[in-house]
């Protein structure tokens, strides 16, 4: 009877849950596979324990800090690099009036690195279109080999 606040549900008793065949099997399977799972039970209980020693040591801690410091100085240095060439150019082109039309863009695209840069970004545009279809049809394309181009010119 339900008091207060109360609501009565209604619930199986143990004994009907316990003479059914699918928990008897059920309950079956777990007695036989008990000792493996008390094993089990013991080994990932001793590797938690292991996880919280190092994670609550600051001698271990300090250094897993010091080796990622190690590790990720180049890719942070690298980082930097880029920001700063990024925003260098950045104000180069905001502080330049210089006005590009047909013919300086024909003599911009004779300039070496302004090609490797146009190869570098057509190939990311690939890459990037490839990843895209790996990602909608699941299936993973190998790129074929450019065709030569005698022009050494991108349409």
């Amino acid at each position: 009877m339900p008091t207060g606040g109360q609501t009565q549900t209604v619930e199986t008793p143990l004994e009907d849950v316990l003479l059914e065949p699918q928990t008897q099997a059920a309950l079956t399977a777990l007695l036989k596979e008990l000792p493996r799972l008390a094993g089990t039970l013991q080994v990932m209980s001793r590797l938690c324990q292991a996880a919280e020693d190092a994670l609550t040591d600051p001698e271990f801690m300090g250094g897993v800090e010091d080796m990622l410091r190690v590790k990720l100085r180049p890719w942070r240095e690298r980082a930097r690099e880029w920001r700063e060439a990024v925003e260098a150019a950045k104000d180069r082109a905001e502080r330049s009036t210089e006005r590009i039309g047909v013919f300086g863009l024909l003599r911009l695209l004779r300039d070496p690195a302004v090609q490797r840069a146009l190869r570098f970004a057509a190939a990311l545009a690939d890459e990037l279109e490839q990843r895209r279809a790996e990602r909608t049809d699941g299936l993973r394309t190998q790129p074929s080999p450019a065709p030569a181009d005698p022009g050494g010119e991108r349409r």
